[in-house]
């Protein structure tokens, strides 16, 4: 796995205005999604729980992307493709990218509960559909992440 992660950062190193649009559009979503899932909490419509879904899962495949998809002679090259001449399994490759999903659903998480428990604060009352909403957002929102792990394109 130590290999992995040298990898990541040398080629974070060398492509670091790829990470650096990746970037922007994964906090463009987030902020998108983050602010979606705020305001499904204060007006309860459920079509803005499905946008949320799809900008949080947006944000977690472009946080992901750079680390899946690698750019040579102009060209998209999978990353397994890439590394199945090295030393490395495809499950160490997994297991470095999961870590990244881990650490930034870590992040996705608390940021939704706090904004969960800020709502409950101000509008004095309970629900048991918040509840459930954050834990599913979360949960769809992880298996996005997985599945584009898993099955790069």
């Amino acid at each position: 796995m130590e290999q992995v992660k040298k990898f990541d950062a040398l080629y974070k190193k060398q492509e670091s205005y790829n990470f650096l649009m990746f970037s922007i559009g994964k906090y463009i979503f987030l902020v998108a999604g983050l602010f979606l899932t705020l305001m499904t909490f204060v007006e309860g419509e459920i079509y803005m729980a499905v946008y949320a879904f799809v900008c949080l899962g947006w944000s977690v495949i472009l946080h992901l992307r750079p680390y899946l998809i690698v750019f040579e002679n102009g060209k998209q090259i999978n990353i397994y493709k890439m590394l199945k001449w090295m030393p490395v399994r495809k499950e160490d490759i997994w297991k470095v990218r999961a870590e990244y999903l881990k650490e930034f659903m870590r992040k996705i998480s608390i940021v939704v509960v706090i904004e969960q428990i800020i709502v409950v604060l101000f509008s004095g009352s309970f629900a048991f559909f918040n509840t459930l909403y954050v834990i599913g957002v979360l949960v769809v929102v992880w298996l996005s992440g997985i599945i584009c792990i898993v099955f790069p394109s």
